[in-house]
């Protein structure tokens, strides 16, 4: 099982051009918030996307599936809404059209990314579906 402290770590070896960007956020004073680390890889993603500098998302997003199979709870909502609902946040991505990813959504993030969609689109009960169907506890 992926723990989410393990998480920061498979997204740098998925793409070591995210370890800069999430290096640059560290403090040495305190361990780094998980949630700040995935709306740091969001955004550095947003800016891949808009500089067509986009050979590392492919590999980004085959880890977010691994996560989601493979991760614990918190692992999952790690996943879930620290960063599949940052990159649907054009605030943070500075992307407009939250559609561009979704060609490279695996199979376990595309249920997600619409159980997200749906839940900001007035459904409350959409993620909590999403989790019953996958066999998901949400924390």
């Amino acid at each position: 099982m992926i723990e989410a402290p393990a998480v920061r770590s498979f997204f740098e070896e998925a793409c070591p051009q995210l370890a800069a960007a999430l290096a640059a956020g560290d403090d040495s004073d305190s361990d780094r918030l998980l949630y700040l680390e995935m709306a740091d890889t969001a955004r550095m993603m947003g800016e891949a996307y808009r500089t067509g500098e986009t050979d590392c998302l492919a590999a980004v997003f085959e880890t977010i599936e691994q996560c989601l199979r493979d991760g614990t709870p918190e692992t999952i909502n790690l996943v879930v809404v620290g960063l599949l609902e940052d990159l649907q946040n054009g605030n943070i991505t500075k992307v407009s059209d939250f559609g561009v990813w979704e060609p490279y959504l695996g199979p376990a993030a595309e249920r997600a990314w619409r159980a997200l969609a749906k839940f900001w689109a007035g459904d409350p009960q959409a993620l909590t579906r999403w989790a019953a169907d996958s066999g998901i506890e949400l924390t």
